[in-house]
């Protein structure tokens, strides 16, 4: 999700406070490329969204 340019930050859910560390930390992961492609493949395009559109 953040690897797109239109997305600034997360919305992350947590109920416990290391729960937060934890989700932190995965922001930091790298996933392979082909990996990505693969995902974005079996998601599907998502729909444009405008600012304005809000």
């Amino acid at each position: 999700m953040l690897r797109h340019p239109n997305v600034a930050g997360a919305v992350i859910g947590a109920s416990r406070p290391e729960q937060v560390t934890e989700n932190a930390a995965a922001s930091g992961v790298k996933l392979d490329p082909a990996l990505v492609e693969r995902i974005d493949e079996v998601l599907g395009p998502v729909a444009a969204y405008e600012a304005d559109d809000a």
